[in-house]
């Protein structure tokens, strides 16, 4: 008897069952939809910008590398969201001539922040410069100065 009474209520109720099967399955294809659409308008993380610095970093130093075989490089990126801005620091070590180099430089705009050069057969050409501006060489300063552009935010 239970079996005829389902039958019966599935029979009778094959319009409404099939409308509400399709209405669930419209509301759960459009819930996926819109979060997809959501996730892909979604500000990337502190995370993958911090990454993408990185990635770049890894680049801009091998370009640089690739056509400087006079020295080895150690360098390390930074993100910072508030300036929006990825800087990698670059510091180098001579193999032809003896010296080292830092530099900072804003891998968005291909700037220069701050460079210093110190060659230790050579102490009158050592000088460190500061967005351009030259000034006498201070590996003290250097790290002071750019301690504001290396804040994570």
């Amino acid at each position: 008897m239970r079996e005829n009474y389902l039958e019966n209520f599935f029979h009778s109720n094959k319009p409404k069952i099939i409308l509400a099967v399709v209405v669930l399955v419209v509301l759960v294809c459009s819930y996926f939809f819109i979060s997809n659409q959501i996730r892909k308008t979604q500000p990337p993380s502190y995370a993958q910008l911090q990454k993408e610095c990185a990635s770049k970093a890894r680049i801009y130093v091998g370009n640089i590398q690739s056509t400087d075989i006079s020295a080895k490089f150690n360098f390390s990126s930074h993100y910072s969201a508030n300036l929006n801005a990825c800087y990698v620091l670059i510091h180098g070590v001579g193999i032809v001539q003896t010296g080292t180099s830092d530099k900072l430089i804003d891998i968005y705009s291909n700037k220069v922040i701050s460079d210093c050069e110190s060659f230790s057969t050579a102490p009158s050409l050592n000088f460190c410069a500061y967005n351009g501006a030259k000034g006498s060489f201070n590996i003290n300063n250097f790290s002071d100065y750019i301690a504001s552009y290396l804040t994570t935010y």
